[in-house]
């Protein structure tokens, strides 16, 4: 009796070991936000010209890429229209235009010639997160990775983009993206 009350014991203590353990690895729901002040709107925030400028670290955090990139927003309607142009340390430059359609208040959809299907996003409060599948050239392959982007407003004209870069699930990059309106 005593063994069978041991091997109970222990294995309480592994379920609220590994119960506390993944509680810390999940991510907050966007929603969680919502009290968060400045109110982020993408289409409001990104309509006008802005400038950024960020870093790319691999897997390990060694720094692989820093970047500059101006921005154009415009919006018509429900659709805002976002053109990057990047310039990348190496000399390297490369283009992206969003197609970003609101389908509420809190959640939208986009688009790109290098996303893989649609984009899905959602805001409340200060906090916007998009989910998308990004082709990017890899030596003479083009891969697919699943990126994950989490940006903050922390004034209003300061936001800043957490991206975590997936392949199969693992990790294989982290960018920061600090952006700054200039105008709207």
């Amino acid at each position: 009796m005593k063994m069978l009350t041991t091997a109970f014991a222990f294995t309480t203590i592994i379920l609220a070991a590994t119960v506390f353990v993944l509680s810390g690895c999940t991510i907050p729901a966007v929603d969680s936000y919502k009290e968060n002040k400045p109110k982020l709107d993408i289409f409001e925030y990104f309509n006008g010209t802005l400038e950024a400028w960020g870093t790319i670290h691999d897997l390990s955090g060694k720094l692989v890429n820093t970047f500059t990139a101006s921005v154009v927003g415009e919006v018509k309607g429900d659709v805002l229209t976002l053109t990057e142009h990047f310039i990348f340390d190496d000399g390297k430059e490369e283009d992206r235009i969003w197609t970003i359609t609101r389908s509420d208040a809190h959640h939208f959809i986009g688009t790109a010639h290098d996303v893989v299907g649609e984009a899905e996003g959602e805001q409340f409060g200060n906090v916007v997160n998009i989910k998308y599948v990004l082709k990017r050239k890899v030596g003479k392959r083009e891969l697919e990775f699943n990126m994950d982007d989490w940006m903050y407003l922390v004034t209003d004209d300061l936001l800043i983009n957490k991206t975590s870069m997936r392949k199969l699930g693992i990790p294989v990059a982290e960018l920061t993206i600090g952006f700054r309106k200039i105008s709207k």
